[in-house]
């Protein structure tokens, strides 16, 4: 079989004919480039059909982003695997080859909650915002969380289509976070994921569930089908079921010895792939299992959906650790470092591969032109070869690759930077201290300096004042920083001389050279620094104890509160905080913190929950502090306000009187009482509900479905039988008496009554056995 291209020398743009010959009748062929990379013919599509005689012709168009130099044309036929070959020129200025960059469609996923037959799948992208080849990896951290393919590459300008799925099969009720770790030559990324799981709900028939939910084959270009993997098909339910199982395409068999699934059990449904007629790719296929119950109708967890992807990896090619190069330097400084190209053949090929090597740009240089597998390549760059250019700048060029299996393009590209210089950034252009009279010093503020340049800062600090003498200090007062290194400078400040209630000022002022002693750009930097003192004030705080009482175990909270004050001469407003600080979790306070205005006042809530607390005396404590708003510092002592909790006894309620009823047809109707202890914080709410034994149902009759019952009381209730369409025997039901208070704890909740209807035989009068 023979390829050819017309023309074999072509300009960037236009339109080259393929024709090939001889390939295998009525087969499909791969059209691909270089290094297998898939190309587009004119019809958008990467495989041409043959005729009869095994002929085809297509035509494709030439890329810029093909770049200018040779090139090799592949053409794979599909059931052979044999590839022919040709090669081409183009000419022009094809466009500067960017690096290859992974990037994913998501950076999260969310699967939301679901039983154990409920598994759940969605799709992620990989994306190559760059140009040249990308070869990924991809790791789960658990074994409920599926990915498939779990690796392969790809080029710019395409995307890789994940399939990410949830395994709920083996997973106990909760909350499951994971993450996919993908790491690649072209960068790495993390994909976080969440699901929940939940039991399965009980069932009166069979349920269907499949583990796992995706699977991968790789395959590679003519050698032998992948082994076929099994997945487990298995019955939660209580009920036998049968399944059918079907793939939406022709190179995947479904194999299964049998189609039933007793209760419990689980059996292994093969997939097989045969990959002898594909070529290089991704394929995807789903296959699809229902599950039936003995009546015909489909069960729970039918549809079932396992998602099947074959990687078909390329034949015998060049590969180059890395595939792209990068170099940077400064202007007039050192050349940059030398950096090595290692130099392989894939695993299928069938032995060493002699290449060649040229560059297209003077100022790079290799150390050799040629080699064999396995092998490498030093790369140098001698930026005096370099045209002159406004700084920064960025240089391109390319490395062709040539071996027998065609001709692979690596793009190069090296920035030339300027002399670095230093510069100061500070993090705030103001700087605000405050204090009180009664304090001894007032509390510190710090600045950020950042050398955001790209040359060693050295630096002095200096402070002034205008008034009050020198209360203004800064540490430490000089230094020297890198580029891109900080150091914080702290301010301090001493209350100034007979200093009364008023606003001071100052400047700290910053200068800087850089390594030669040069002045930096742009001279001093200067910051306003201003010292605000203020008159002391207290914090008032209304109560120093709170008493609660209540019964065990409610989730009610209750609350008590409590009033804080300021005085109203004090000339600020005054920031303060409440938090608890001995008890536990069953003390909370409503506000944590806020701000009182002279002469107001602010209410609090304290409150307590029993939810997980026995009978008992408990104590606690709440301090209430002020505080610097600009500091955070607490201005005085705390005021403890003391807790203490009074627990009862829970809320409950007593067994019914009497705990069983046997009626009779004479006897057709009864009645049964339930009380409420008086230790309930609120009215009981009951709610009767009758169940039956298998012999009869509908017969009895409670007079009222619901009732409600204060705290100490109780409440009878009336019941009736209907013995209509009951033949002799004993009936029995039972009487189940659901309590509730706003979802509080009932002790002794719920109660039970047994009920029995007895209709006795009637014998007919003069009646005699028959012989």
């Amino acid at each position: 079989m023979a390829l050819q291209a017309s023309p074999g020398v072509v300009a960037i743009g236009a339109t080259i004919t393929l024709r090939g010959t001889h390939f295998s009748p009525h087969s499909f062929v791969g059209l691909s480039i270089d290094r297998g990379i898939p190309i587009l013919d004119t019809a958008g599509s990467s495989v041409v059909r043959t005729d009869a005689q095994g002929n085809f012709t297509d035509t494709v168009v030439a890329l810029a982003d093909w770049h200018s130099g040779s090139h090799t044309l592949h053409a794979e036929d599909s059931l052979t695997h044999k590839a022919a070959t040709f090669s081409i020129k183009l000419t022009g200025n094809g466009q500067a080859l960017r690096p290859a960059h992974l990037r994913t469609s998501s950076e999260s996923f969310d699967f939301g909650v679901g039983d154990t037959i409920t598994n759940s799948v969605k799709t992620l992208m990989l994306l190559n915002t760059g140009g040249g080849q990308i070869s990924w990896q991809a790791r789960s951290n658990h074994d409920w969380l599926k990915i498939s393919p779990t690796s392969g590459s790809f080029v710019g300008g395409q995307d890789m289509h994940i399939s990410v799925a949830v395994d709920r099969s083996h997973a106990s009720p909760g909350v499951y976070m994971g993450q996919i770790t993908f790491t690649s030559n072209a960068g790495n990324n993390v994909l976080a994921v969440r699901m929940e799981a939940r039991n399965l709900r009980p069932l009166n028939m069979g349920a269907l569930g499949v583990t796992p939910p995706v699977l991968s084959y790789i395959a590679h270009d003519g050698g032998a089908s992948p082994s076929p993997q099994d997945v487990t098909l298995f019955n939660p339910g209580v009920g036998l079921l049968t399944w059918d199982a079907s793939a939406d395409v022709g190179w995947l068999k479904v194999l299964a010895a049998t189609n039933t699934l007793v209760p419990g059990e689980s059996k292994p449904l093969r997939l097989a792939v045969d990959s002898h007629a594909m070529l290089p790719g991704v394929y995807r296929a789903t296959v699809t299992v229902r599950g039936f119950g003995m009546d015909g109708q489909e069960v729970p967890g039918s549809i079932q959906k396992i998602y099947v992807v074959v990687t078909v990896t390329q034949g015998c090619l060049l590969q180059t650790v890395p595939n792209t190069l990068s170099f940077s330097g400064m202007e007039g400084g050192t050349f940059p470092a030398t950096q090595t190209l290692k130099i392989s053949a894939l695993h299928s090929c069938p032995g060493a591969l002699n290449w060649s090597v040229s560059s297209d740009a003077k100022w790079l240089h290799l150390s050799t032109s040629n080699g064999t597998t396995p092998s490498s390549l030093a790369i140098s760059v001698d930026t005096s070869a370099l045209q002159p250019a406004i700084l920064p700048a960025t240089y391109s060029a390319a490395l062709s690759l040539s071996s027998a299996t065609g001709v692979q393009v690596l793009p190069v590209t090296l920035t030339l930077n300027a002399t670095p210089s230093p510069a100061m950034t500070l993090s705030s252009t103001h700087v605000s201290l405050s204090a009180l009279t009664s304090q001894d010093s007032p509390a510190q503020q710090s600045i950020v300096l950042t050398n955001t340049g790209k040359g060693q800062l050295t630096w002095k600090a200096t402070t002034t004042t205008t008034s009050g003498g020198s209360w203004l200090s800064v540490s430490p007062a000089s230094g020297t920083l890198e580029a891109g290194a900080s150091q914080q400078l702290s301010l301090s400040a001493m209350l100034p001389i007979n200093s009364g209630s008023g606003v001071y000022n100052g400047t700290l002022t910053l200068s800087g050279t850089d390594s030669i002693g040069s002045q930096l750009a742009g001279g001093m930097r200067t910051i306003p620094i201003s010292l605000t003192v203020r008159s002391s004030c207290a914090l008032s705080v209304g109560s120093g104890s709170l008493t609660f009482t209540t019964s065990a175990y409610q989730t009610t909270a209750v609350e008590r509160t409590f009033t804080l004050s300021e005085q109203e001469n004090c000339d600020a407003k005054l920031a303060w905080r409440a938090r608890v600080t001995s008890g536990g979790n069953w003390l909370q306070v409503s506000d944590q913190n806020g701000t009182l205005t002279p002469g107001e006042s602010d209410v609090v809530r304290a409150l307590v929950t029993s939810s997980q607390l026995a009978p008992g005396t408990y104590r606690g404590s709440i301090a209430v502090t002020s505080y610097d708003r600009q500091t955070g510092q607490d201005l005085g002592a705390a005021n403890t306000i003391t807790v203490t909790l009074m627990v009862g006894a829970p809320c409950s309620v007593k067994a019914t009187t009497p705990s069983r009823l046997d009626l009779t047809p004479q006897n057709a109707s009864g009645q049964f009482t339930v009380s409420v202890s008086n230790t309930c914080m609120r009215n009981v709410i009951f709610m009767p509900e009758v169940a039956y034994s298998d012999n009869g149902n509908g017969w009895l009759t409670i007079m009222s479905p619901t009732s409600s019952v204060a705290p100490g009381d109780s409440v009878t209730f009336m019941l009736t039988v209907d013995a209509t369409g009951l033949g002799p025997g004993t009936y029995t039901a039972t009487i189940q008496l659901d309590a509730s208070t706003g979802g509080s704890y009932i002790e002794g909740n719920p109660q039970t009554l047994t009920v029995t209807f007895t209709v006795p035989d009637i014998t007919t009068p003069g009646s005699s056995p028959t012989p």
